[in-house]
């Protein structure tokens, strides 16, 4: 199962991007869980609203990425390097397009 993201300005979409749902235990643990996965519980609409989440998480990824490495899926999907690109990319994206609309499906 994937997580995927799509991030909207005047209902033309200017970013897609999926990830699988076996990076959500290093989500968690590094307080991203709810900005990537769930960013309406916390009524997160644009995507200016979670760079700074984004920004927090990608810093514990970065200071403790043998942690993160350990608790990535043994399977190869879903690793610690691929999720931290995928995070890089999406801070990037919200930081280029900060009044779009964050669509998630899961």
């Amino acid at each position: 199962m994937n997580l995927n993201i799509t991030l909207y300005e005047e209902n033309v979409s200017v970013y897609e991007a999926s990830i699988t749902m076996n990076c959500r235990r290093m989500a968690q643990e590094a307080c991203l869980w709810y900005p990537i996965w769930h960013p309406e519980d916390t009524h997160k609409e644009k995507a200016w609203q979670i760079i700074n989440e984004l920004e927090h998480g990608i810093g514990m990824l970065t200071a403790r990425p043998t942690h993160y490495e350990v608790i990535s899926d043994n399977n190869t999907w879903g690793t610690y390097s691929e999720f931290l690109v995928f995070c890089v990319k999406y801070r990037e994206a919200c930081q280029r397009f900060p009044n779009a609309e964050i669509t998630i499906s899961r």
